[in-house]
Parts: C-alpha cells; structure tokens; sequence
C-alpha cells in the first residue's frame, strides 16, 4: 500500500507505507515516546528513524527521512511540523482498520469508503493534524 500523497500544508515530500503484517519493530530502528501520558515535542529534529505518533504532541519539529507511524490510539497532535522524504505507516489498530476498509471497497462497498474520504478530504472534525 504505497502511495504519494501531495504536501497538504505539512511540508516537504510525504509518501505513505502500509506497514507489513508480521514486520517486526527490530526491523527498523525505534523511537518510542508514547508509555500514557501525552508526550510534546518542540522545535526537535528526529532524522533517519521511525516515530511512533500515537498520544504525542508536535509543534515545529522537522522530521528528515523517517518512517512515521501511527497505530490506531489516542490522536497525535501536529502543527507547524516539516516532512521531508518520510514514510507514513500504519500499525495494529490503524492497519486493521484500513484493511478492512479494502475489503469493504473491493467487497461491493465503494459507495461507503468512497463517503468516507469525501469526509476526509472535506476536513477535520476534531482531529489533530493542523498545519
């Protein structure tokens, strides 16, 4: 599940990598902030590993050639962040979440996935992603 996806406000190129099934965390190097409180970061450089979203909180941070992901728990909030040649994954939670929205799509439901990103591209409702 590779795709581009355009800047959107965000800031340099942007792609987007479905994380593996069975891909382990050994398999990349691993920043993990987020153990239950929300964690914020501000005006940090995170270059050439992977970030764990989930929980935490961005502000004016550049990240420079990372894998970012995010698993399905509690909304990160980002604003004014800059990234450049990242991967975005999705783990646990949020890959299940999005294999089944394939399913749906090429099961018969395309109406439905297609009213849900014509909800997302209309924009956020409560989300965190601000630019």
């Amino acid at each position: 599940m590779l795709a581009e996806i355009p800047r959107a406000g965000l800031g340099g190129e942007v792609g987007l990598l479905g994380v593996r099934p069975g891909m382990s965390r050994r398999d990349t190097q691993v920043k993990r902030f987020n153990r239950g409180s929300r964690v914020k970061f501000q005006n940090q450089v995170f270059e050439n590993t992977r970030v764990d979203l989930d929980g935490n909180e961005y502000r004016n941070c550049t990240f420079r050639r990372c894998t970012v992901v995010y698993s399905g728990g509690q909304v990160p909030l980002i604003s004014g962040c800059d990234f450049n040649g990242c991967e975005f994954g999705f783990s646990d939670a949020a890959e299940r979440t999005l294999i089944f929205m394939n399913r749906m799509y090429h099961g018969g439901f395309q109406n439905i996935i297609e009213e849900t990103l014509a909800s997302v591209r209309s924009g956020p409702s409560g989300g965190g992603v601000k630019s």
